[in-house]
């Protein structure tokens, strides 16, 4: 396509998407370009999207750049890191030794790992869930040095097995990389294979999945792998510090295209990777979960082992995002529609899972307005009555306050650590740029605002 069409067709979009509403009675793939047009002109969003009904692909579009530095574009066919969307992937595999029964779901692990803490009252059952207790590797001080190297299964494993479990295995549910990197290492143990390799042997290979990976060996050449980016200021990017992937094995050191992981949905729910009563347990809500642990809100209450299984839209749903320095990701799969979602994204916005949703709302019929407007200066009047320290409620998980402030004419948001940009979405609506929460002001005389985040809402009111 010639330049001057492009620029034509960007323009186009973009006047679509000053529109209230894209309408349904539009093409699917117009209506997606038209929707995330301003999120891309934004720069808060870059990558591939693929939605698919059964065996036929609806829209498979590329946007923004693989390679900021030499104004690369996304292709449809570039990879892309998938951060914690690798789980349903390593779930799978483990899923696959069931099958050939040399490992079981409620055998404590320390069958397999013998030395490692506790394990007689672990199951893999406990692992696939995260309902084992095993401390968070990421949240532990030593993780930042334990990325800067490549790592084995095992080596990850030795730096938070003498840590504190956070409860007692199958007395509550709260989300733990730790649990897959164990999964990885059981694995290896089981099957004599390198993580990467029994991948490739098990999964990739049947499923025809040739631009997958293990991103195992940092010094590879990976073609087609688009670079990670983090958001910078209203509408910059910048790189993220590096870190070597192996620190992830298991929980998100998997790489891949869109096309790839549409194998992986087709041949999983297909039946491909395992039989169908197994099949039916892993993508079932597990029974007898616990309550979920506090500052996990964010989870699905059920899941299954590598999804988390809600309803959307009326819709049963499962799904697992991603989201790593540089990289955004969902996966999303609709069973009684056969309805794929994906969104791989390589800007480190956490924006990939509502995406995801605003893609399916769309195949499902639903007329969406796009969610940002011009980034215009905010008028004084408005200034003076949204700034401000504003105060969540005892229900709110995380810091209890947060301000609201000006800066050349525009909103920030700073809940005690980088502040994020607030992106107009409405007359009274904003999106917090980096994690990508939503803030709606009440209108006068309610001083007060509504902070979304997922499917949770909270009420703070402005500090006097």
């Amino acid at each position: 396509m010639s330049r001057f069409w492009m620029q034509a067709l960007v323009a186009c979009l973009l006047l679509m998407a000053q529109t209230p509403v894209v309408g349904a009675t539009l093409p699917l793939e117009w209506r997606i370009e038209a929707y995330l047009a301003p999120i891309v002109a934004a720069r808060s969003f870059s990558g591939v999207v693929l939605v698919a009904r059964g065996d036929h692909v609806l829209v498979r579009k590329a946007f923004g750049l693989a390679s900021q530095e030499l104004a690369a574009p996304n292709r449809i066919d570039s990879k892309f890191q998938l951060a914690s969307a690798s789980k349903p992937i390593t779930a799978a595999a483990v899923l696959r030794l069931v099958e050939q029964g040399k490992i079981g779901l409620e055998a404590p692990i320390s069958v397999i790992l013998p030395d490692y803490p506790n394990g007689e009252h672990i199951t893999v059952h406990q692992l696939l869930t995260h309902t084992s207790g095993v401390p968070n590797v990421n949240q532990l001080p030593i993780y930042r040095e334990l990325s800067l190297k490549h790592r084995t299964p095992a080596e990850i494993v030795a730096a938070f097995e003498g840590a504190k479990p956070d409860f007692m295995p199958g007395t509550s549910l709260a989300y733990s990389n730790s649990n897959y990197v164990l999964l990885a290492q059981i694995i290896e143990k089981v099957s004599g294979l390198g993580y990467g390799d029994f991948l490739q042997k098990e999964i990739f290979g049947p499923l025809g999945m040739s631009d997958s990976g293990h991103h195992g060996d940092d010094t590879a050449i990976i073609d087609r792998l688009s670079h990670g980016y983090l958001p910078k200021g209203r509408s910059e990017l910048s790189r993220p510090a590096w870190f070597d992937w192996t620190v992830k094995t298991g929980n998100g050191s998997l790489y891949s295209t869109a096309d790839d992981l549409y194998r992986f949905v087709r041949g999983y729910f297909g039946g491909r990777v395992i039989g169908a009563e197994l099949l039916k347990k892993a993508t079932s809500p597990a029974p007898n979960l616990p309550a979920r642990a506090a500052g996990f809100e964010w989870m699905s209450r059920q899941v299954g082992y590598g999804w988390m299984i809600d309803r959307h839209l009326g819709h049963r749903r499962l799904y697992h995002p991603g989201n790593s320095p540089g990289f955004n990701t969902a996966i999303a799969y609709y069973p009684d529609d056969g309805l794929t979602v994906i969104v791989l994204s390589n800007i480190y916005i956490s924006n990939a899972v509502p995406l995801a949703e605003a893609l399916a709302a769309m195949a499902f019929g639903q007329s969406l307005s796009p969610p940002l407007k011009t980034d215009n200066a905010v008028g004084p009047a408005e200034i003076a009555r949204l700034v401000g320290d504003y105060r969540f409620g005892d229900d709110f998980p995380g810091r209890k306050k947060m301000t609201v402030f000006e800066e050349d004419g525009r909103l920030w948001l700073n809940q005690g650590g980088t502040p994020s940009p607030l992106l107009p979405a409405g007359p009274l609506d904003y999106i917090a740029r980096y994690s990508w929460a939503t803030v709606r002001f009440h209108p006068q005389p309610d001083a007060a605002l509504t902070y979304t985040e997922g499917s949770s809402s909270y009420r703070a009111e402005r500090v006097p």
